[in-house]
């Protein structure tokens, strides 16, 4: 046969050659996994990288081709390790994560978090108890858990956490600042609904159109703060307030987490976007700012009210669960 008039050589035929055959061993038949627990957008980078090595791994049976992939998915997977580096904050944090016993740095069990919180700060108030922990019920929260020994907790849950309420260090009386301030929103953002019952206007995780379920009929000056994952890293909150019987407005409150977890005592920076003013935590944002001066000045639209029936009012106040929104 002429050369010009031989078949071309297909890289990815289905059929491998008969020298292909002799030479290289068939693909594995078992699905390769890749066993990370990375948070928010790192978890999505993880699968899209293993959906891609083992698309290479079937279509293509070049072992310098697959080595090539496996140096840039491996490189890959280092950036996201030096990503979840950068987001503590501080050494203690990272130092407080990197010690709690575990196969991997992405995400802990929560019997060895809670051993390690014990160990690190063994005079803190907040730790004395387990059962019926009002903080721990808000890291569950934050978590993503439901306080099982072998739940785990991500990497990205934590550092979240270390954005809106401070570093895993020791202040001066020796607790952790974090939980302070999360004892000191529970304790300072409720108020009597009842005699029997207390209600907070903080709401946890929910987006904005939740918020505005929850506030939907309320009367103007109505108020609720929620988190806000998308300001995490900045210590962001949203807060939404009712200002007609038809219109609820939202607005960013910021903090400067990396700035605050380097001060003694700690400051959050809180403020309202595009405002000079500072407050060191939620509660005092909301006694010193909300409350006496209006959010919308030229509307006189102040924070009067707390939204009733917050998904966690039972775990800021110990009575009966609240109440979904309709």
């Amino acid at each position: 046969m002429d050369q010009t008039d031989a078949e071309p050589v297909r890289e990815f035929d289905d059929v491998a050659s008969p020298l292909e055959e002799t030479q290289q061993p068939p693909p594995p038949k078992t699905k390769e996994t890749v066993p990370l627990a990375i948070g928010g957008d790192d978890e999505h980078m993880a699968r899209y990288l293993a959906d891609c090595k083992e698309s290479i791994q079937e279509s293509d049976k070049h072992a310098s081709s697959v080595s090539t992939f496996s140096d840039s998915f491996n490189s890959q997977l280092s950036c996201a390790e030096c990503f979840v580096t950068e987001v503590f904050y501080c050494e203690e944090s990272e130092e407080f994560w990197k010690s709690i016993e575990s196969m991997s740095q992405q995400y802990k069990y929560w019997e060895k978090f809670l051993a390690t919180m014990q160990m690190k700060f063994p005079d803190d108030p907040n730790l004395k108890s387990v059962k019926n922990n009002k903080v721990f019920k808000i890291l569950h929260h934050v978590f993503n858990t439901k306080g099982d020994k072998h739940d785990q907790i991500e990497v990205g849950k934590f550092t979240k956490l270390l954005g809106w309420f401070g570093p895993f260090k020791k202040d001066e009386r020796g607790q952790c600042v974090c939980l302070n301030n999360v004892n000191k929103l529970i304790e300072g953002s409720r108020s009597k609904k009842s005699k029997h019952e207390m209600e907070s206007w903080f709401g946890g995780y929910m987006d904005q159109t939740q918020a505005e379920g929850y506030l939907a009929g309320q009367r103007r000056g109505t108020f609720l703060i929620r988190f806000s994952e998308s300001l995490a890293d900045e210590g962001g909150f949203s807060l939404a307030v009712k200002s007609s019987e038809d219109d609820t407005i939202h607005m960013n409150i910021l903090g400067d987490p990396k700035k605050g977890a380097k001060e003694s005592p700690y400051r959050a920076y809180l403020h309202l976007d595009g405002e000079a003013a500072m407050y060191d935590n939620l509660v005092l944002f909301v006694e010193r700012r909300l409350r006496p001066d209006p959010v919308v000045e030229e509307e006189e639209l102040y924070c009067t009210k707390t939204c009733p029936n917050l998904p966690l009012n039972a775990a800021f106040t110990g009575y009966r669960k609240a109440s979904k929104a309709k």
